[in-house]
């Protein structure tokens, strides 16, 4: 089933509903991200063991009551749990030499490859997180605000108890448009940033720090496959490697990160 979208005339794009399919599989998430409804619910498991907190992954429950604790939500593997140092990306410095240095290749076929495979994985989850069939619908607007949430905590709390989300469209700042990915309102790029939010920094519960973004995409990561990993990196990895070394936005740039920082 598709998302239905509709265009607002005060700026609003807006979808609504998503679709998660619970599995008595085992508790991983599956691979193929092209059929939504093959995804795994997963959620993360809180417990503690002696003076360190341990995350534990297991299938989500039936219950209703567990559905409300949404908090505890997480697309995730138990290989994507995040790094115990707690000062984020490792590699943050050479991924913002990298990202400074290099030019945009926005002509490339490789790096067109792995652009147009992020945009359709990332359409994929969009779909599954917006379908109005589910028991917990995400509703996704988009809007020309700069700045729809004051921190990343009620951001948090309006994706996990609110079941909605707001975006700042990519279009609204002509001078940081992405030269790979279309940034009409509501479009790829869009969507690709309401993923992120949701998936990684909603049901990830992570923040905007460094520890938190570089635990958002090690959530995000799993969910994509092949070379849109490495568009994703970029995106994810990059750009923020850049914002924290140099404390500026990052020029969007169509790239993907070497496999050596894989």
């Amino acid at each position: 089933m598709t998302s239905r979208l509709r265009v607002l005339p005060c700026t609003n794009l807006v979808t609504s509903g998503w679709r998660l399919r619970r599995s008595s599989g085992p508790a991983r998430l599956r691979k193929r991200l092209d059929s939504p409804r093959d995804l795994c619910l997963l959620t993360y498991r809180r417990c503690r063991r002696g003076s360190s907190e341990v995350i534990s992954v297991g299938p989500q429950s039936d219950s209703p009551n567990e559905y409300d604790e949404r908090r505890r939500l997480c697309w995730s593997r138990p290989d994507c749990r995040p790094a115990g140092s707690g000062t984020g990306d490792p590699w943050a410095s050479d991924l913002a030499e990298w990202h400074l240095q290099t030019q945009s290749s926005p002509e490339n076929p490789g790096v067109l490859a792995a652009y147009r495979e992020l945009e359709e994985q990332t359409d994929g989850l969009f779909r599954s997180l917006t379908d109005c069939t589910s028991p917990c619908p995400i509703a996704v607007s988009f809007t020309h605000l700069s700045q729809p949430y004051d921190s990343d905590q009620e951001l948090i709390s309006a994706i996990v108890t609110e079941q909605r989300l707001e975006v700042s469209v990519a279009a609204s700042d002509r001078h940081r448009l992405h030269p790979a990915l279309d940034c009409r309102p509501g479009g790829p790029y869009d969507r690709f940033r309401a993923v992120h939010d949701i998936v990684g920094h909603g049901f990830g519960g992570r923040g905007f720090d460094a520890p938190g973004e570089y635990s958002a995409w090690r959530i995000q990561n799993c969910l994509y496959r092949g070379l849109a990993r490495l568009a994703l990196a970029t995106e994810l990895r990059a750009e923020y490697a850049v914002l924290r070394e140099t404390g500026e936005f990052a020029e969007h740039k169509a790239l993907i990160v070497p496999w050596a920082f894989e």
